[in-house]
């Protein structure tokens, strides 16, 4: 019912969305950033849904960081793109799904790529690009569908990046809940380089997945 509701009233209100990509140069990168936030903001209370980012004081104030997080709900890319207090780009696996933003997502310069396949390694140049103008990147993997490959842990370990794992809290029933229904959206302790320069891959994976549970 709540899916019913919200493409009725999208009538209304996605006409505005997409003009206002017509309003906004593609190579105004701060401006297109600050526009997906207020989009994603607007789509989220249509949708009836609040959010809290706790632990903002995780995110370091310098920029260049690589956020990771597994979803489990269509909405909840947009939901980080209205809470998270610094610019960003995404990279998404081929299948996900992003009601009524993925026009946006594009602008912001996100990539949906196999993400069991996808070499982090042999497109560092592409990704450190990205995240020159984006300024950090939020890798979004699927809870259940979705497999990350090593190469963004080595990629990780080559260009020194600070990992910065991010949990949803009360997100599975988004399109459930019938009234105003609130998500926590909980930025977990950082990974700096310094701490786990000397992890093999395999022990990477544990602490990141440890710092997740």
């Amino acid at each position: 019912m709540k899916h019913l509701f919200l493409w009725i009233k999208m009538f209304i209100y996605y006409p505005s969305f997409l003009l206002s990509l017509l309003h906004v140069r593609k190579d105004d990168i701060e401006l297109n950033q600050y526009t997906a936030k207020i989009i994603s903001t607007i789509l989220l209370r249509l949708v009836k849904v609040k959010a809290e980012m706790t632990h903002k004081n995780h995110i370091p104030l310098e920029d260049g960081h690589v956020f990771i997080a597994r979803y489990s709900n269509d909405y909840e890319a947009a939901l980080v793109l209205a809470q998270i207090p610094v610019d960003i780009s995404f990279v998404f696996g081929l299948k996900t799904r992003l009601p009524y933003m993925k026009a946006w997502f594009k602008r912001i310069q996100s990539m949906f790529v196999d993400l069991a396949s996808y070499s982090f390694v042999l497109h560092d140049d592409h990704l450190n690009q990205i995240q020159k103008s984006a300024k950090n990147l939020f890798v979004f993997i699927n809870d259940k569908e979705s497999k990350i490959n090593d190469s963004f842990y080595h990629y990780c370990q080559a260009h020194q990046k600070t990992i910065i794992p991010v949990v949803f809290d009360q997100s599975k029933d988004i399109m459930i809940k019938g009234n105003t229904h609130k998500v926590i959206i909980d930025v977990r302790l950082p990974l700096h380089h310094e701490e786990y320069r000397d992890y093999s891959i395999d022990e990477l994976k544990q602490e990141l997945q440890t710092r997740m549970a």
